[in-house]
């Protein structure tokens, strides 16, 4: 980035309305992706009650066994012990609804 581009970016981010800036998305809109997701999806899940705090804090404190090696073929080879049916999956994701969010542009893609 040259001095000049510098230059423009300080001067576009100095000229924002700060004020109008905002961490948290509209309820509005949340509202509107929920519309959109599988009733089931937005059921909450009731996994935590299988396990007590003593066993979750166990697991969640249990150090990762990662294993040697490719981790193309690990993945496949964790798919084949667990009997996953990744077209199954693919066929699912490909009905899930459309997700059509407004493009805001190039001028927002940030961190590419």
């Amino acid at each position: 980035m040259n001095q000049d581009e510098l230059h423009a970016l300080e001067a576009t981010v100095q000229a924002m309305h700060w004020e109008r800036v905002s961490l948290s998305p509209s309820p509005t809109e949340v509202q509107a992706l929920d519309q959109q997701l599988p009733a089931e999806w937005l059921q909450p899940l009731e996994r935590e009650a299988l396990f007590t705090q003593e066993e979750w804090d166990t697991l969640l404190d249990a150090p990762l066994d990662i294993p040697e090696g490719d981790i193309d073929e690990n993945a496949r080879q964790a798919i084949k012990e667990l009997g996953l049916d990744i077209q199954a999956v693919i066929q699912e994701l490909d009905h899930a609804p459309a997700m059509d969010l407004e493009d805001l542009g190039h001028d927002f893609d940030f961190g590419r």
